[in-house]
């Protein structure tokens, strides 16, 4: 298909086949993101994109593959083409990255965060702000044990930032992800005990 792609032939009109052609795609770049080819990732994918522009669910693996590629305005543009109101769950899991990646900091910000949360553990703005700055580095395992320790201490905390911004990092992971359903049950526990 990629082959295809770059000499500008078609895709198969037959659906069965190009959803096929469009599955390999989605994995091969998956399998170099895996392998931190974030460039060959997001190349195989906007080639795709740009064959079959009407695909929400290119658009989205696109932006993410942008997104672990560190060029998070890239894939911002990569999803405006799709509706705000899209419900496809790449698209969302991309939109979800876009918002924490907004929040990085710059490393002497991190390390000044992370000092002030050692110094005052109980400063919950503080936690939130690094939970927040570890979350756009993809440090999701950090953030998310900041925002539980958030939680733990004081559910109601700023009207329940905390377990939004949980939220917002599973979203991006994606529900069915591993590292969401064990977050999930961490907070569960929290939550009704």
């Amino acid at each position: 298909f990629i082959d295809r792609l770059l000499a500008g032939v078609p895709a198969s009109d037959d659906e069965a086949a190009l959803e096929e052609q469009v599955g390999a795609i989605i994995a091969a770049a998956a399998e170099a993101t895996a392998a931190g080819a974030h460039d060959d990732a997001a190349a195989m994918l906007g080639m795709a994109m740009q064959e079959l522009p009407d695909r929400h669910d290119l658009a989205g693996h696109y932006a993410l593959a942008l997104l672990a590629g560190g060029k998070p305005d890239a894939a911002a543009a990569a999803l405006a083409v799709v509706p705000a109101d899209s419900k496809d769950e790449t698209v969302v899991r991309a939109r979800a990255g876009l918002a924490l990646a907004a929040e990085a900091a710059a490393p002497d910000e991190l390390a000044g965060l992370a000092n002030q949360v050692a110094a005052h553990p109980d400063d919950h703005a503080a936690r939130f702000e690094l939970a927040g700055a570890l979350a756009a580095r993809g440090d999701r395992d950090a953030a998310a044990d900041h925002l539980l320790a958030i939680i733990t201490a004081d559910r109601g905390w700023n009207e329940g930032a905390a377990r939004e911004k949980l939220l917002k990092l599973f979203e991006a992971a994606g529900l069915s992800d591993p590292w969401s359903v064990k977050t999930r049950a961490r907070l569960r526990t929290i939550w009704f005990q």
